[in-house]
């Protein structure tokens, strides 16, 4: 997810599929209250969008709201969007209806910043009750899971701190509604140490590398929208 973009971030790769995997190294940018951004050409995110296979295709947004309509005729059958402090980049109850009524699923993320994840045990907890408590006001089932972000390439010593959040995380939510965005170390790392039971891994920070455990691949980049694609039928979704 991107919207307002920051300081750039080192070269990372995206790797689309379509017929068959096709790499190509790509900026990456970041701000304090977006997912990562990368671009790819329009039309190269398209054809990736709706080539065929065991996947379900999907897009996430943030302030670039996109409407299920025009998600659903560019071949999405699933979106992604946030939970936040910050109500212009949320999933409203509209919103989630709309995807809904389609019969395409949604998925929640929490972010408030790209590092909040930094600050440990105690920032895990906060967000944990911050984000039940705006499902809730979603009407979200709280039985679903939330994806929280870890939006940059974490170093192997910054993991015990990240740990340290996800396990405030799961002593609010409980480890089976707890799954973590970022890429392939800090997701893998997190399925290593039982600390969260959904991933959803981006091809940027991840080396051309995919975990299987990850229920998400977040895989090809827009402007407004990301696209991504569920490898398993179950992957947090509310319907």
């Amino acid at each position: 997810m991107k919207r307002r973009l920051g300081s750039l971030l080192p070269v990372c790769t995206a790797y689309v599929a379509a017929t068959a995997s096709i790499a190509a190294p790509l900026h990456s940018r970041t701000s304090d209250y977006a997912m990562q951004s990368i671009k790819v050409p329009a039309a190269l995110a398209a054809r990736t969008a709706t080539t065929g296979g065991p996947y379900k295709y999907g897009i996430d947004f943030g302030w670039s709201h996109v409407s299920a309509s025009t998600a659903w005729n560019m071949g999405a059958r699933f979106a992604a969007s946030y939970l936040s402090a910050h109500a212009s980049k949320n999933w409203t109850v509209p919103m989630l209806n709309s995807y809904h009524a389609r019969g395409m699923g949604t998925v929640a993320v929490w972010e408030t910043n790209a590092t909040r994840a930094l600050s440990g045990y105690t920032a895990g907890q906060s967000d944990a009750r911050s984000a039940l408590v705006e499902e809730q006001t979603l009407f979200i089932p709280t039985s679903k899971p939330v994806y929280f972000a870890v939006d940059f390439d974490e170093k192997p010593s910054q993991a015990p701190v990240v740990a340290s959040y996800f396990r405030g995380v799961d002593s609010v939510l409980g480890l089976s509604r707890v799954g973590a965005y970022g890429g392939y170390w800090i997701v893998s790392r997190l399925f290593d140490s039982g600390l969260i039971r959904y991933g959803w891994q981006t091809s940027c920070w991840s080396g051309g590398q995919w975990d299987p455990r990850a229920q998400i691949q977040q895989y090809a980049y827009r402007t407004a929208y990301d696209w991504d694609r569920a490898i398993t039928s179950e992957f947090g979704q509310t319907l």
